[in-house]
């Protein structure tokens, strides 16, 4: 029985080694990641005023009644919604209309109150999408 325990001991302390060895290394991945995402939200806020700027750019050649879909395959609210409004600020001749009223009925829980389209993988099963119709009057 004594030697099951010292396996046992041995066994624990080769684990303990293991895990100190992955702890390293799970800690480079969290740092990582934490780089990573930093400069993912420096894309999200450089991408989000790219696409500010097309949307003002979109408008301008877009007619008196003409419509625009505008429409993003990312979840993240400040290339969707926060871009959508700064828009409307930035060009009063845009209106923001409801989705609700013109998508299929398959698609109407997918439209929020606010007159947006979303989609979420987590609650939808499918890619994240977001997607705004604009109306120039």
């Amino acid at each position: 029985a004594l030697e099951r325990i010292e396996m046992l001991e041995d066994t624990v302390a080769e684990s303990a080694e293991i895990l100190k060895s992955d702890q390293g290394r799970v800690v480079e991945r969290v740092v990582a990641l934490v780089e990573q995402n930093r400069k993912l939200e420096k894309d999200i806020a450089r991408l989000a005023r790219l696409q500010r700027q097309i949307i003002g750019q979109a408008a301008a050649l877009l007619k008196k009644g003409g419509t625009m879909l505008y429409v993003t395959c990312t979840v993240t609210r400040e290339e969707n919604e926060e871009t959508i409004r700064a828009s409307l600020r930035q060009n009063p001749c845009l209106v923001l209309e409801d989705l609700g009223s013109r998508i299929p009925a398959w698609g109407a829980g997918l439209v929020d109150d606010q007159g947006f389209f979303r989609t979420l993988p987590h609650r939808d099963r499918m890619d994240g999408f977001f997607a705004a119709l604009l109306t120039k009057e």
